[in-house]
């Protein structure tokens, strides 16, 4: 499975679109993720593993309430096999922004397998 399919599969049951990249929908509410990949664990000059870096991102009005839904996400990610995520408050006076940053091991395979 690829950190793509795994972070929707993790939060898509929210109800709301989560798409890697930029969201150019028109939901109030919405999830974007990226990640960087570090090759690691050499052997014959050779990657074993991938360390992803993973940023997950929510918005949502001011006016919504987000406590609950932190932790929902958190233990979401979690839940998917991510390492517990940290999570950074970007909100500015138009909307709420947190950044959920966290990491995960993968064999390199599994990036290939989706190009």
């Amino acid at each position: 499975m690829t950190i793509n399919e795994i972070i929707i599969r993790a939060l898509e049951g929210f109800g709301d679109p989560v798409v890697p990249g930029l969201y150019t929908g028109k939901a109030t509410r919405y999830y974007t993720f990226n990640y960087d990949l570090l090759p690691t664990n050499y052997a014959e000059n050779h990657p074993l593993f991938e360390r992803a870096l993973i940023q997950v991102h929510f918005f949502a009005p001011l006016k919504f309430d987000s406590v609950r839904r932190r932790y929902e996400t958190r233990k979401a990610l979690t839940e998917a096999g991510l390492g517990y995520p940290e999570t950074i408050d970007v909100s500015d006076r138009d909307m709420q922004h947190y950044v959920f940053e966290c990491e995960a091991i993968i064999g390199p395979e599994s990036e290939e397998e989706n190009g």
